[in-house]
């Protein structure tokens, strides 16, 4: 397999059987080098479209005035019905994101919820508690916009997840943008929101892998059998950090 940093470093000969004397040479030089060119593309296009499918998240915050924004994305192998099966099982969401100490399902209409979610997260020894109320709205297999509607700890916080097939496997996208009550330092709020996001994508897209590795195992927050994403989005996570 060639990676994309190793093709410039490769070198290919292309030999030829010894040529009897007296007998004419033939130029294969031309399709032996569009043959190597092919098979270099090829490996090529391949690794990047694992790397695609697969890979760590990775998170960055940025500060604009008093809204604290966190874009995080990661890849991951799985079929995108897995991914949106772990999105939006706010039910047992507190099973696998060890951050969230509880997620209630309110009230459904359609595409449409309402989920009130607690959660602890924090830096060093500082832990402090999260509550949110969220209304929700899925865009079954696509999108999954929150925000929340209490205002007890924000006076705004609100996001989305998005998802996207990638060749075998998904990218998942998240974004999120708060203004808290708490008068804590700058710093200190964004390195506890850094935090709180990372741990979330790593434990959610470790929970789509999982749950991939064992399908047709049935059970709250296990492994879920592999059924449409349609049939997923009349189920019962904006998961919040």
């Amino acid at each position: 397999m060639i990676a994309a940093s190793d093709v410039r470093n490769i070198s290919i000969e292309c030999g030829e059987p010894p040529v009897r004397p007296g007998a004419a040479r033939r130029d294969r030089s031309g399709p032996a080098r569009f043959a190597m060119v092919l098979l270099v593309v090829a490996g090529f296009t391949r690794v990047g479209t694992v790397r695609a499918n697969d890979h760590e998240p990775r998170v960055t915050v940025d500060n604009a005035g008093s809204i604290c924004r966190v874009v995080g994305e990661f890849g991951v192998p799985v079929p995108d019905s897995i991914a949106w099966s772990v999105l939006t099982d706010y039910a047992h969401i507190s099973r696998f994101v060890h951050s969230m100490r509880s997620s209630t399902v309110e009230r459904r209409e359609g595409d449409r919820l309402l989920v009130r979610q607690e959660a602890v997260g924090g830096v060093l020894f500082f832990r402090r508690r999260v509550r949110v109320l969220l209304e929700i709205h899925e865009e079954a297999g696509r999108r999954i916009s929150f925000h929340d509607v209490s205002g007890q700890d924000f006076h705004s916080y609100s996001g989305v997840w998005r998802i996207a097939r990638v060749g075998s496997g998904t990218r998942v996208d998240y974004e999120l943008a708060t203004d808290p009550r708490a008068s804590l330092p700058k710093s200190m709020y964004r390195g506890i929101l850094r935090n709180m996001v990372q741990d979330l994508l790593d434990q959610v897209r470790s929970e789509m892998l999982r749950r991939s590795g064992a399908l047709g195992a049935a059970g709250p927050g296990g492994p879920a059998p592999h059924v449409s994403v349609a049939d997923r989005s009349r189920g019962t996570m904006a998961s919040s950090p």
